[in-house]
């Protein structure tokens, strides 16, 4: 069963906020980018069946949110 997300509408506002340290900004800007993210970190694998089954690597989904919040403090010297 898919987990209920909530509708996220990315804004200037909300990423000049998550720039600037607001938590519930940045959440809601990693929130939005969850299924992009997640594409990336995803691999698969085939069985001895020959069968393909879906796997997200969490390590490293999270090594992508992580450099993802570091490049964001980064755009301090843009905005």
């Amino acid at each position: 069963m898919k987990e209920n997300k909530k509708r996220i509408r990315l804004t200037y506002d909300m990423i000049i906020k998550a720039v600037h340290g607001d938590k519930g900004a940045l959440e809601d800007v990693l929130i939005y980018f969850d299924s992009y993210i997640t594409a990336l970190s995803t691999f698969y694998v085939v069985d001895k069946k020959g069968e393909k089954t879906r796997r997200v690597d969490l390590d490293v989904k999270a090594e992508i949110q992580t450099k993802f919040i570091i490049a964001i403090q980064k755009w301090k010297a843009v905005l």
